[in-house]
């Protein structure tokens, strides 16, 4: 299953219909030449009650890939990281609690391109993978062009004992270490994409 994040919206790629989808909108899509993108765009502009529009095809795959012929497609990459303390590191931008993260740059690997992301925007280096965490799925439409960023997520662990500086020139007000006991407070204020990360690091209680 595929989600794609828009604002306080959802839409969903799956192969079969869950109770979970009861109260959303739901089309069969067994056909990619009948899939029509204004549902989308549409779903996306409507400023109705809807969340979730649901998308119903044996070939979740293809359906994403077709999406890529009406969005600008960009791959992104992110990282979670923890001290030696079992703190994890923050960052707040644009009103939100965030990660560190960033677009992927020609000859990057997503492991790569989150280290670089995390030094620039918490000043925070030398940090070790430990493993994936998930992939997120956000869209946007900037000057009338629709984008569909895909975002690799990483697990970090680091020794370093550095304070956090967080990179005002991107928009960052502030980057700290947080208790994992202080992760609900601020995780009220973040989005959901966050959330998941959280969930697949194994934080899922801190916020719900």
């Amino acid at each position: 299953m595929y989600t794609i994040h828009f604002l306080h919206k959802k839409l969903i790629i799956t192969k079969e219909v869950t109770p979970d989808f009861a109260s959303a909108r739901v089309i069969e899509c067994s056909d990619l030449e009948n899939f029509a993108i204004e549902w989308i765009y549409n779903f996306f502009q409507n400023n109705s009650q809807e969340d979730t529009l649901v998308f119903i095809t044996a070939n979740m795959d293809e359906m994403l890939n077709h999406l890529g012929k009406y969005f600008k497609i960009l791959n992104a990459s992110g990282g979670l990281v923890i001290n030696r303390w079992g703190d994890l590191l923050m960052i707040f931008r644009n009103g939100k609690w965030d990660l560190p993260k960033g677009l992927i740059e020609a000859g990057e690997t997503p492991e790569v391109a989150a280290i670089r992301e995390i030094a620039e925007e918490t000043g925070i280096s030398g940090v070790s993978l430990l493993f994936p965490l998930a992939q997120t799925y956000h869209a946007y439409e900037i000057d009338g062009l629709w984008h569909l960023k895909k975002t690799f997520w990483l697990m970090f662990a680091t020794e370093s004992d550095q304070t956090p500086v967080c990179q005002q020139n991107e928009g960052i007000e502030n980057a700290i270490w947080v208790k994992p006991e202080l992760l609900r407070e601020l995780l009220r204020s973040t989005y959901e994409t966050i959330r998941l990360v959280m969930t697949a690091a194994g934080f899922k209680n801190s916020f719900t």
